[in-house]
């Protein structure tokens, strides 16, 4: 139906029978408010229609986008690493709860690229600058993630970040430690607790987690072979 309002249109949905608060059954309707032309309103209708014959139409969802980022995480918080959850949770409260906020249906991309522009120039608002590029694409993939989770629970059609493009991180040569420097190092921690966890690192290349969580067991001595098994996090 379409009705018309003291100077816009709206498209109503007839959504069938729903449980009403009092406990009854009764009627519910959608309404889609705001068009200023009947055609608007109409070609919109047009649109829900085709999409419900064609079983792609999903009921807009009314939580805001960091209401359902807050609901993403505790259901994410299971299937993944501590660490990444700590990092996961650190991105949505403190990069874009606070600046990213509409309804979760009235998400667009454009929104999206803005607010990587704004994260990569005024981000750290603590330290008066940007957020670093690495930072602003972890920001993107975790949107990503968690908008095609909501197209899996049917709370959107279609995910927006597909639709942005990935944040660049300028491309950084690394600098590895010289063995003259590693050499000194290892000299410097002699007789401390740094120096084995230093010499294991210039000798294999393990990350610091890998190192600290080696046990005596991974140790092979006569196959002279050292097996990483599981990694220490904080």
């Amino acid at each position: 139906n379409i009705k018309a309002g003291d100077k816009l249109w709206a498209a109503v949905i007839y959504q069938g029978k729903r449980l009403a608060r009092d406990g009854q059954l009764r009627d519910s309707y959608r309404w889609i408010r705001g068009f200023k032309t009947e055609k608007a309103a109409q070609t919109e209708l047009n649109k829900i229609l085709r999409s419900v014959d064609d079983e792609s139409y999903v009921e807009p969802s009314k939580q805001n986008l960091s209401e359902y980022l807050n609901r993403w995480l505790n259901a994410a918080k299971p299937n993944v690493a501590p660490k990444t959850f700590e990092r996961y949770k650190q991105l949505v409260e403190v990069n874009i709860n606070p600046k990213l906020g509409p309804k979760l249906s009235k998400l667009h991309p454009h929104q999206l690229a803005e607010f990587y522009i704004w994260s990569a120039s005024f981000g750290n608002q603590r330290a008066g600058r940007g957020l670093h590029p690495q930072t602003v694409l972890h920001i993107h993939r975790l949107l990503r993630k968690a908008l095609q989770q909501a197209v899996i629970w049917q709370f959107r059609a279609s995910n927006p970040a597909n639709a942005v493009d990935a944040p660049r991180v300028p491309e950084r040569e690394m600098q590895p430690v010289d063995d003259g420097r590693a050499a000194s190092l290892i000299e410097a921690a002699e007789n401390t607790d740094m120096s084995l966890p230093l010499l294991i690192g210039f000798c294999t290349g393990l990350r610091r987690g890998e190192a600290l969580g080696l046990r005596w067991s991974d140790l092979d001595l006569e196959n002279a072979r050292l097996t990483v098994n599981q990694s220490l996090t904080e």
